[in-house]
């Protein structure tokens, strides 16, 4: 039924492909405040299954009747950034350089560690003549 209503253009779409976030709440309205099919529906849409629609509402009821959009891709590692600190309160200020201290230390410790591995790999190597 899809291949009719849509046409084979329909199988030619991309495997990841993006709906926003106001066509999800339209097509969950249609299902929920018309009384429509869930099948019915997703292939008007043009939907690859009906099941991504049924996701669509299990998601929407769970999050508080609210379209929830997914972040794409890879969160980043070293997201961590310092905040600013009030200048008055002198127990944040302690407490922010000591966590910088502490990073710095492992920093060092590790760079000293490195450093020692390159220079016995260095010294296990044949010289050259």
């Amino acid at each position: 039924r899809l291949l009719d209503r849509h046409g084979e253009d329909v199988l030619r779409k991309r495997k990841n492909r993006y709906y926003s976030p106001e066509l999800k709440l339209e097509i969950i309205n249609k299902v929920s405040m018309e009384h429509r099919s869930i099948n019915e529906t997703a292939i008007e849409y043009g939907l690859s299954s009906h099941g991504i629609l049924c996701n669509w509402m299990k998601s929407y009821k769970e999050n508080g009747y609210t379209i929830v959009e997914k972040k794409r891709g890879r969160s980043p590692t070293m997201s961590k950034k310092v905040k600013p600190v009030d200048p008055n309160d002198k127990d944040a200020i302690i407490r922010q350089k000591d966590e910088e201290i502490l990073r710095l230390r492992a920093e060092n410790e590790y760079l000293k560690t490195l450093r020692a591995v390159v220079q016995a790999r260095k010294d296990r190597q044949p010289k050259k003549k």
